[in-house]
């Protein structure tokens, strides 16, 4: 596909994911909540769709979402699902993946007060 040119079958929602349902090894539902916007606030109509064979879907739910709606919809390091999920039941990840998770993602604040222009404005905190 050359860079810039439109896909005619992509449709993009104003939606939340919830989960994704596999079959032998591929996506075949997609649960969400349909929204009239972009505002997260907004409850939103519980919905599914059925997914189109050997197509692709696109997981773009951030750092943090994305590998948590890969765990809740089987996709992780099989054998450590009770780690995972303490206190619960939880069944065998359906698809075995030890990269799930958000073990590269470590967090860092760094705070500090200033006082000063910048750019000719002034900061008052």
């Amino acid at each position: 596909m050359p860079s810039g040119s439109p896909l005619s079958n992509l449709e993009i929602a104003c939606a939340k994911v919830t989960g994704i349902d596999f079959s032998d090894g591929e996506a075949v539902t997609a649960h969400f909540n349909q929204r009239s916007g972009l505002d997260q606030s907004q409850t939103g109509t519980a919905e599914k769709v059925r997914l189109s064979p050997g197509g692709l879907v696109i997981m773009a739910a951030g750092a943090l979402i994305t590998p948590k709606l890969l765990l809740l919809s089987s996709i992780g390091p099989r054998g450590l699902e009770s780690e995972i999920f303490p206190g619960q039941s939880p069944a065998p990840f359906v698809i075995d993946n030890p990269l799930v998770g958000v073990y590269d993602h470590v967090m860092s604040m760094v705070t500090y007060n200033y006082e000063g222009s910048v750019r000719g404005r002034t900061c008052t905190v």
